[in-house]
């Protein structure tokens, strides 16, 4: 996703959404290089700053964004209203 500069935002932004690398795909560079394409792009566009969202339990993931210069910038809560969800 791209957006532009807003009333919210004082510059344009990317955001990866979702991203999923199958089981047996992983410890490939895969996800590494996915995740440089997606810069690539956000950057081609005149991205300010780029988002990715990832589940504090999944630590592979996590550093994965790290090493590519992710850091937390702020923190979401959830609470699971049904829990057979």
């Amino acid at each position: 996703m791209f957006a532009e500069a807003s009333d919210m935002w004082v510059g344009s932004k990317a955001e990866l959404v979702s991203m999923y690398v199958r089981s047996d795909q992983r410890g490939q560079g895969v996800g590494g290089r996915l995740v440089d394409a997606f810069v690539e792009w956000a950057k081609g566009r005149g991205a300010a700053r780029m988002h990715v969202t990832a589940y504090s339990e999944n630590a592979a993931a996590l550093r994965l964004y790290e090493s590519r210069g992710f850091a937390p910038k702020s923190v979401t809560l959830a609470v699971d209203l049904d829990p057979g969800t």
